[in-house]
């Protein structure tokens, strides 16, 4: 099982890396430029759902949005990254 969780944190990690390379050879080709920067942000509420223990119960919740970059390119698209 540990063997499962390093190799799917590696795959993770390496698919993440070719996107941010594709990306930047896309950005290059197509003079991208960022025209809009928002922060993300975290929120933590309330709700009902089952709770640790099993039971049907008040559990807090987080809901998490990362930063957000608007890059206009010369093919006239808005890419948001």
């Amino acid at each position: 099982m540990i063997i499962i969780i390093i190799a799917a944190f590696g795959a993770s990690v390496y698919a993440m890396y070719r996107d941010a390379q594709q990306w930047a050879l896309f950005a290059a080709e197509h003079d991208c430029k960022v025209i809009h920067r928002v922060k993300g942000d975290t929120i933590v509420g309330t709700g009902i759902g089952v709770t640790t223990s099993g039971t049907v119960g008040t559990v807090t919740t987080i809901t998490a949005t990362p930063d957000k970059t608007a890059y206009v390119c010369d093919d006239g698209v808005t890419y948001w990254r």
